[in-house]
């Protein structure tokens, strides 16, 4: 671990916490330097990654587990990312695959960015995640 103690982007304090990124492709390697300067203890799984990301590997800043997500790969993890356009990681209902009552309500759900406001697409997720877990409570 390289961390300062600076939290992760959202107040985050991830120091020697474990920290799981599905995925190692660009969205992961945008991702990783703030995870790895807030001092987390990160893993990732991608049965591929960016020659940037096997680089913080070969570094040993991180660990990679080179395979496809699989049920169980969050457990004990304090966080985790979905980094990845392979929908084997969050369904239809935004469902974070093999870990009950946890949902995915972030632009990490796109494979890509669009080109337009980003801050569009994180609260057109955000809105259809809300009406997903409405609807699961009152049955609608």
């Amino acid at each position: 671990m390289t961390g300062d103690d600076r939290p992760y982007l959202v107040g985050l304090a991830l120091t020697g916490r474990r920290v799981v990124v599905v995925g190692g492709g660009t969205v992961a390697q945008r991702r990783l330097p703030g995870l790895l300067a807030a001092g987390a203890d990160v893993e990732v799984i991608a049965p591929a990654v960016t020659p940037a990301v096997e680089g913080m590997s070969t570094a040993r800043e991180l660990r990679w587990t080179a395979r496809a997500y699989q049920d169980g790969d969050l457990d004990g993890a304090w966080y985790a990312l979905a980094a990845t356009d392979d929908a084997a990681v969050v369904d239809p209902s935004l469902r974070l695959r093999g870990v009950p009552n946890v949902r995915v309500a972030d632009a990490s759900v796109f494979p890509l960015m669009p080109s337009v406001n980003p801050m569009v697409t994180v609260l057109m997720i955000g809105e259809r995640a809300a009406d997903l877990i409405s609807a699961e409570l009152t049955g609608h």
